[in-house]
């Protein structure tokens, strides 16, 4: 069962993955709390996935997990007029955890080599989210351009976590 569920956990991880969209998309609360929603999945999809794999994993995964929290908090923070600009803060400290949990679940022989090919797949995802969120200060230029990175951002997402369910389903 626990195999069963290590594998099943990359559906929560993914369905939060393609919520987390919209933190860049939409300015509005309904996106914003799409957005936690996403970070709630993805949380509880870690929490699944852990028991998964093996040590080096185990510590990836509970990198994401922090930075899920600052992530999470950032976009609370994100609402509170004037100080909301701290937020940007709780964002990259989120980002630096998130590529430091990838690259250690990269090095995890749990994923095999599918999953190493999936997390490539997602470090291209996380590196396209910071430009999305760069690009989203442009004024009129930004906006269109932010919705083709996001697009792009989807593709290598579920790309990504589909290989690295693929790798974990393969090492049972």
């Amino acid at each position: 069962m626990k195999n069963k569920e290590t594998v099943l956990s990359i559906t929560y991880i993914l369905s939060g993955s393609l919520l987390l969209v919209f933190n860049d998309i939409s300015d509005s609360w309904m996106g914003k709390l799409l957005v936690v929603i996403g970070y709630i999945f993805y949380f509880v999809g870690l929490g699944k996935l852990i028991s998964g794999l093996d040590e080096i994993g185990q510590k990836g995964a509970k990198n994401l997990k922090m930075g899920i929290i600052l992530g999470i908090i950032a976009v609370v923070i994100g609402f509170i007029p004037i100080v909301g600009v701290v937020s940007i803060f709780f964002y990259f400290a989120a980002f630096i955890l998130q590529l430091m949990g990838l690259l250690k679940i990269k090095k995890s022989k749990s994923t095999g080599k599918e999953g190493v090919k999936g997390i490539n797949y997602i470090l291209i995802a996380v590196v396209l989210g910071l430009i999305q969120g760069i690009l989203s200060f442009l004024p009129v230029v930004g906006d269109s351009l932010v919705f083709f990175v996001a697009i792009l951002y989807i593709i290598f997402i579920i790309l990504g976590w589909i290989n690295v369910q693929r790798g974990i389903y393969n090492q049972i």
